[in-house]
């Protein structure tokens, strides 16, 4: 889990406290999802509630200084309570209209990974019999986005039951809960085909009432997150593969459109350590409401108008392209970066040591609502073979994968 030495005490009470049923004052509801809620009714008047999702919910409350008591509900009635103000809380759940006009939605918790599961590989989910959770994730989007379920169910075992008998011919639902499913028996239970559908961002709401009474749970529940989140964000090795091959083949291309080495040699460069961090502190301070001016400079470079047209024409997999020189500061870009000196990142660090091809974890931009990745490769010159710099785009997951699998 990666949580914080000086929070592990409390974050440990907290954790006994809900898995032993003692009652707190604020209570959050969530539901039955492996590996994210894990629900144990072994002792039907006390069920154990564990799972990654419930540890970074109560390790963020923790942090927030709230007491909080977990509790296990069917997701149709917690929805339901969610928008009477009956419960506090309610996760881990997918972002929607109709609950962002009925509570207030914390920072992704959770990323699930959403595929439809098929007995061929030609299931159409627009045309073809498909089956969901009632009341699931996956269940709201697909109402909301216009898809026709054949037919609702209460467990997802019943759904691949159903995909096995014939009576449905797909089923939406997340790859690793699949996976939790098949590691029961040891082995696939149903050989599926998958198509790739979206990254579902899940998220804790908050009632009404409850904010009326802790107005600045959100802000701090929100800072905890970085420490407190389990590893679902980060990308399996089927998925590491596929953008992998997809950066390579981008990179190739970019540099048969861009001479990189050029870019760097004519960019401004600046010696100096001390001013290149007085630089990077200044820019950082204004980037993200205005254009430094140094970055007014190198948005007018060729390299740097090249790289806006040659992102554009990628149609929206490519989210920035940026090229920077063995300093690490910046030397084109397509569009203004948050910082100048990206030295003390990885994806100088990694590619400066030799990495031919660095992959960054999923970040999610809360602004866009998308999650991408950071690649990057070295420049070297042709000539000597000494390194000049790092080559870098951003990928969109979602459209990534969308594209290959």
């Amino acid at each position: 889990m990666g949580i914080p030495d000086v929070v592990k005490p409390a974050f440990m009470a907290l954790l006994f406290a809900v898995i032993q049923g003692v009652q707190a004052d604020i209570h959050f509801y969530t539901f039955n999802a492996p590996p994210y809620q894990i629900v144990d009714r072994s002792n039907p008047q006390a069920p154990r509630v564990g799972g990654e999702t419930v540890e970074t919910v109560v390790c963020g409350a923790s942090q927030a200084g709230v007491p909080i008591s977990v509790k296990v509900a069917p997701q149709n009635r917690s929805v339901y309570s969610l928008r009477r103000n009956l419960i506090d809380g309610y996760f881990a759940i997918d972002s929607s209209d109709e609950l962002d006009a009925v509570g207030v939605r914390s920072a992704p918790i959770a990323l699930e990974k959403w595929y439809f599961f098929s007995s061929t590989p030609e299931f159409d989910p627009h045309t073809d019999r498909l089956g969901v959770v009632s009341g699931s994730n996956e269940g709201l989007w697909l109402q909301e986005n216009g898809y026709q379920v054949f037919l609702s169910v209460s467990d997802v075992e019943q759904l691949l039951a159903l995909i096995r008998r014939g009576r449905i011919d797909g089923a939406l639902m997340d790859q690793r809960l699949m996976d939790s499913l098949n590691s029961q028996t040891g082995q696939e239970r149903l050989p599926l085909h998958r198509q790739f559908l979206r990254y579902a961002p899940l998220h804790l709401y908050l009632s009404e009432r409850f904010i009326d009474h802790n107005p600045a749970f959100v802000s701090q529940f929100n800072r905890s997150i970085p420490e407190c989140v389990s590893s679902s964000f980060t990308l399996d090795e089927h998925e590491r593969q596929l953008l992998a091959g997809q950066a390579s083949l981008l990179f190739d291309d970019l540099r048969k459109q861009i001479d990189v080495e050029k870019a760097v040699r004519v960019a401004p460069r600046i010696s100096s350590f001390a001013d290149i961090l007085t630089i990077d502190i200044k820019w950082r301070a204004v980037a993200h409401q205005a254009v430094p001016e140094l970055a007014g400079d190198i948005l007018q470079l060729e390299a740097s108008e090249q790289l806006g047209a040659w992102q554009s024409r990628q149609l929206g997999l490519v989210t920035e392209t940026m090229i920077a020189n063995n300093l690490g500061t910046v030397s084109a870009m397509s569009q203004v970066t948050s910082d100048y000196w990206q030295g003390d990142e990885a994806k100088f660090q990694e590619a400066a040591a030799g990495e031919p091809l660095y992959l960054s974890p999923i970040r999610y931009d809360a602004s866009t609502q998308r999650f991408q990745v950071v690649a990057s490769t070295p420049i070297r010159a042709r000539s000597t073979g000494a390194f000049e710099g790092i080559l870098v785009i951003g990928l969109d997951v979602e459209e990534a994968l969308s594209r290959v699998d």
